[in-house]
């Protein structure tokens, strides 16, 4: 018996700006977080891997668990790390795309 990918995957779109993404991210009902400490894990019951989150990684997670759009969480990052909206774009994209390739997040045809 083979295990099977989840057959909610397509093809994805290729994600260049946070306008590509949607703008609600779901956490995958294959995921499992806690704060530790002064750390979050986030454990992928499938796989086995998880991640531990650094601050600023952390604070994006959190933005997600509380319903805050993307781009939403580039404008309070950048408030409250006294930057530029520019500044934080390219790092707050990287974090969300890099665990859409881990299947943490889903939202339907753009899954990655």
């Amino acid at each position: 018996m083979t295990m099977e990918r989840d057959n909610r995957k397509r093809e994805p779109k290729q994600i260049v700006t946070l306008n590509d993404l949607p703008e609600k991210l779901e956490i995958s009902d294959d995921i499992s977080w806690r704060d530790v400490n002064d750390e979050t894990i986030i454990l992928h019951l499938k796989s086995g891997e998880y991640f531990t989150l650094n601050d600023t990684a952390k604070y994006l997670w959190k933005g997600i668990c509380e319903d805050k759009q993307p781009r939403e969480l580039v404008l309070l990052m950048a408030q409250d790390y006294n930057l530029k909206p520019e500044e934080v774009e390219s790092d707050v994209l990287d974090f969300f795309v890099g665990l859409m390739q881990k299947d943490v997040f889903v939202w339907g045809e753009l899954n990655l």
